[in-house]
């Protein structure tokens, strides 16, 4: 879980969470996720530096570019801790895939923020939620994927995996979303409804309105947690860009 603060002047902002799959032939899978959440922010930090001083039509028309490098960085990084961790005896019985990316298989939900634009990636499952003040709205600007059924999910470990990213990029016509969240499947399927996960978004923020930074970050672990034990059980992970009314 991670609150990070924007101001004028701190943009661009890039968040990441990665969750990995739980079965026994993804032993590695937390290795996975990790590894997915700083391949993304290298590649997406990168994308942002070589952005500057293009026009938004560029920026949007290179954008498609990303997934693939988000993938080769992964699946190379994934190839390195392969080398340079032999398979234990503990873990080689669940060793029957030919491929090491199994072993590591994650999903990915990461976006940028810059001041003229948004650009959100998902692979899998997860969700991303934006709010903002006036009016108070919250939207969902990565629509949910009808090929995701029950417990079966999209992977960067998946031969496919480039071309099963969902993208969205955003324009601001004045200034980024007040807060926007990303959280892994354990969070929004704790919630009976999608309405119900949809208004974290603006609780949230009108908690951070009204007392900071300081005194919420610290609660929230306390708060995902009973969620998830009141609802889906599962691990969560939440990264979230708040971004203070301004004074």
């Amino acid at each position: 879980m991670r609150v990070q603060t924007a101001e004028d002047g701190r943009l661009p902002a890039i968040l990441a969470v990665s969750d990995g799959h739980g079965s026994p032939k993804c032993f590695r899978s937390h290795v996975g996720s990790q590894l997915a959440v700083e391949t993304a922010i290298v590649a997406l930090r990168e994308f942002a530096l070589a952005a500057v001083g293009k026009s938004l039509a560029d920026v949007e028309a290179s954008a498609s570019q990303l997934t693939g490098q988000i993938v080769d960085r992964w699946r190379a990084a994934v190839s390195t801790d392969w080398e340079a961790n032999p398979v234990t005896a503990e873990e080689l019985p669940f060793l029957n895939q030919p491929s090491p990316f199994v072993v590591y298989g994650a999903t990915l939900v990461c976006v940028l923020v810059e001041p003229a634009y948004a650009f959100y990636l998902q692979l899998g499952d997860g969700e991303i939620l934006t709010a903002s003040r006036d009016p108070v709205q919250v939207i969902q600007p990565i629509a949910g994927d009808a090929a995701l059924i029950a417990n079966e999910t999209t992977s960067l470990c998946q031969p496919e995996a480039e071309q099963n990213f969902r993208i969205h990029f955003q324009r601001f016509e004045h200034s980024p979303p007040a807060l926007i969240l990303l959280a892994t499947d354990g969070y929004p399927n704790s919630f009976a409804t999608p309405e119900g996960f949809r208004q974290v978004a603006t609780d949230l923020l009108a908690m951070l309105d009204q007392e900071g930074v300081e005194p919420i970050a610290p609660a929230l672990p306390g708060w995902l947690e009973e969620a998830s034990q009141q609802g889906s059980g599962d691990d969560v992970t939440v990264a979230i860009l708040y971004t203070p009314p301004a004074a």
